[in-house]
Formats: C-alpha cells, sequence, structure tokens
C-alpha cells in the first residue's frame, strides 16, 4: 500500500514537473519573439537645426507632424523625445518597421512646404500661396490615352480667390510649383483659373503621388532636422 501510495506521488511529481518545463519554453519564445520584433524596428535619431530654446509646444507640434507621417508607414511606428542637446531641445527618435526604403526617413523629416511663386529666384519672386491655403489635397488616377497619377490641390476659399488672381496677372508667364527649395513643376499659365483647383502631375506611380499627398496633409516642420545617428 505504502508503495503504491509513493509510486503515485512520484507520477504526480513528474507530471507537474513536465507543466513547468513547458511553460518556461513557451515565455522563453514569448520572450524571444518581443526581442525579435524589436530588433526589426529601424531607429534614426535627429536633432532640432535651431540655435534657441523651444517652447513645449513647439516641440509637441513637431513630434505631431513626425507621428502622422509615421503611421502612414507603420501603425506601430515611434516618435519619442530622448535627452537634450546643446540648446535645450530633445533629440527625436523615429522607429519604423524594419525593411523600409532609407528613403522613408527624408520624406519622414522634410519640412514639406509647397509654395506657388512667380519670377523664382529672380529678384522680382512672389510667393502667392502656400501650405496654408490648402483645403485638401488628393492623389489620383487618371486614365487617359495613357494612366496618370496626379495630385489634385484644393484651395480654401482665400486660397481660390489668390490664385485666380495669381493666374489672371501671371497669363502667359510661368508659375513654379516649388517644394522644400526643389522646383516640381513650371507651367506656363494659358488662362485664368477660377475655380481654385490644380493639379501636380509628375510623379511616376501612384505611391509617389499619395506620399507626397500625405506629407502636405500631415503639416509642416517649421525647422529643419538633421540626422545624428
Amino acid at each position: 500500500m505504502h508503495k503504491y501510495i509513493y509510486l503515485k506521488k512520484t507520477v504526480v511529481y513528474t507530471i507537474l514537473a513536465m507543466i513547468l518545463i513547458v511553460c518556461c519554453v513557451g515565455c522563453s519564445k514569448d520572450n524571444s519573439t518581443t526581442t525579435e520584433d524589436e530588433v526589426k524596428a529601424i531607429t534614426r535619431t535627429y536633432s532640432i537645426a535651431v540655435d534657441c530654446v523651444l517652447t513645449e509646444e513647439e516641440i509637441n507640434e513637431i513630434v505631431e507632424v513626425i507621428s502622422n507621417r509615421v503611421s502612414y508607414y507603420d501603425v506601430d511606428g515611434k516618435v519619442t523625445l530622448k535627452d537634450i542637446d546643446a540648446n535645450g531641445n530633445p533629440f527625436i527618435e523615429i522607429s519604423i518597421a524594419y525593411g523600409t526604403d532609407e528613403e522613408v526617413f527624408d520624406r519622414l523629416t522634410c519640412q514639406g512646404m509647397l509654395y506657388f511663386i512667380s519670377d523664382y529666384d529672380t529678384d522680382e519672386e512672389k510667393i502667392w500661396l502656400g501650405n496654408e491655403n490648402i483645403n485638401k489635397i488628393e492623389a489620383k488616377i487618371v486614365e487617359n490615352m495613357y494612366t496618370e497619377y496626379i495630385v489634385e490641390i484644393i484651395f480654401d476659399k482665400r486660397g481660390g480667390e489668390i490664385f485666380e488672381e495669381c493666374t489672371t496677372a501671371l497669363t502667359g508667364e510661368q508659375l513654379y510649383i516649388v517644394y522644400d527649395d526643389q522646383v516640381l513643376l513650371a507651367p506656363t499659365i494659358v488662362e485664368p483659373v477660377p475655380d481654385g483647383v490644380t493639379i501636380i502631375n509628375n510623379f511616376e506611380s501612384f505611391e509617389d503621388a499619395e506620399e507626397f499627398a500625405m506629407t502636405i496633409e500631415s503639416g509642416t516642420l517649421e525647422y529643419k532636422l538633421d540626422n545624428v545617428n
């Protein structure tokens, strides 16, 4: 009888030990998976190119714009503030999914400033419209004789009035569409445009057009960001 009880206890202890081993192995796998996911994120750190201390509100605006852009590429992406630089401003750390094109970081941190300018890069240069005049921006596919990828821009009420005035004054002349100091297009205005709508049509793919529209819609960065990695 005692021998039977002893054997029964031994079997129970053996089963419990096996359960503990399985649980430990399971926990180990879960931890390694989490670590693996963290390792797979690409992280870049940036400093704000400004020689004064920014307010908390200004910092939050920068983080909000970048976060809006990050979520387009990676819903689990992160934007965090790290340490303090020599000017008293925090470094900005951006983490997105591994395997993402390195050029994505350029789009995440660009200022995203779009201007409509006459007499560009001359003494007579005049900025007519900018991001603040845009009410809606959307990437579209246009099927004519061939497929065209465009971004349609609809100005707000005041922007529409300025655009009509601009295109009236510049009929027969060029209007430069400038994005972060790079000329995207310089069309010659054929006639006044009264409906407050214009398009940019030099995109190679719908993804390019969509990324551009997303960047403009996400907001602008007042200051440049420098990669410190």
